[in-house]
């Protein structure tokens, strides 16, 4: 992560933005319950945030966290900046592809979510 804050400062700065109109999600998930657990992500999602905020992002900032509570922190996030000019979006855990598509997982997820998910789309 030490390259993160001279690349991001590099892009970031070329626009002067505030904070409501810079905003950043970062998600973190270790702690999986059907894939193996990860040592770095929580501590990824800490620098990024730590980075995103010294750069005048408003960030919110989620680890371990189920399926339904990241999709329910995401929406939640979207309502509460309408108006930013620039997001970023950040997660360090699992992901998956199936059939050529990609998923970030929950610490619940499993195989036959993405499966699952698939199909309703």
């Amino acid at each position: 992560m030490k390259l993160t804050r001279p690349v991001l400062t590099a892009i970031l700065l070329a626009a002067p933005l505030t904070a409501a109109e810079r905003a950043a999600f970062v998600a973190g998930n270790c702690d999986y319950a059907s894939f193996a657990k990860l040592d770095n992500p929580r501590q990824d999602a800490a620098e990024m945030s730590r980075v995103l905020t010294s750069l005048g992002f408003a960030v919110t900032k989620i680890e371990d966290a189920r399926a339904a509570d990241m999709k329910a922190r995401l929406a939640q996030f979207t309502a509460a900046h309408p108006d930013a000019r620039e997001i970023v979006f950040y997660f360090s855990g699992h992901g998956l592809q199936l059939h050529g598509e990609n998923y970030l997982t929950g610490t619940d997820s499993t195989l036959f979510d993405a499966e699952k998910r698939r199909k309703e789309l």
